[in-house]
């Protein structure tokens, strides 16, 4: 691989805190540090320039996966969609019993 020499400025502290992660080694040694947040930061420039759908798929997913293996931990069984709609709908009458009836009852009829 080649390398190129470059001379940066940074603050102090961040030089110390640096001098600091390398002694204790974190970091192979002080260009090393710099070239992992490099990467770091370039990667997440990229992800803010990539086309809006792309994100959303790959967020989408991972959502996904997650749920999936959630399920398989826990042995959850998918509903049939039956199920989801009676659900809801008893979500939606709770809610109207909660919230609106009192407002409304009095003007049915």
């Amino acid at each position: 691989m080649r390398v190129k020499e470059v001379r940066v400025e940074i603050p102090e502290y961040l030089y110390e805190e640096s001098v600091r992660l390398t002694t204790m080694g974190l970091f192979r040694d002080f260009s090393d540090l710099v070239g992992a947040g490099i990467r770091h930061e370039l990667a997440e420039a990229k992800r803010l320039i990539e086309p809006e759908s792309a994100r959303w798929g790959e967020g989408l997913a991972k959502l996904r996966a997650r749920i999936e293996a959630k399920r398989a931990q826990t042995g959850y069984k998918p509903k049939s969609k039956e199920e989801v709609i009676d659900e809801l709908r008893a979500i939606r009458r709770e809610i109207w019993e909660e919230e609106y009836q009192e407002r409304y009852a009095g003007r049915v009829g």
